[in-house]
């Protein structure tokens, strides 16, 4: 290290952003900071439905959820002339 720095190909990627947001302006970083925010809650909701989607699903939970009419066989209106 030169004085307290470290050369570029010491610095990770973290660093190199740090050191970059360190050279915005403050109205920047605010907006940086919001959107570091916004990536962290869309990561959040990927890990929250990847772990919804490791839990078994159980046979039958959708019961009684759906139904369907009485007439849901017969054939439609709309296609009469064709089946004639």
């Amino acid at each position: 290290m030169i004085e307290g720095k470290l050369t570029a190909s010491m610095m990770t990627l973290h660093d190199v952003a740090i050191d970059k947001i360190r050279q915005l302006p403050e109205p920047l970083v605010k907006l940086v900071n919001d959107f570091v925010d916004f990536l962290l809650t869309l990561n959040q909701k990927a890990e929250d439905q990847t772990e919804q989607r490791k839990q078994p699903r159980k046979a039958g939970s959708a019961r009684g959820l759906i139904q369907m009419s009485d007439d849901f066989d017969e054939p439609l209106e709309d296609f009469r002339e064709y089946m004639e």
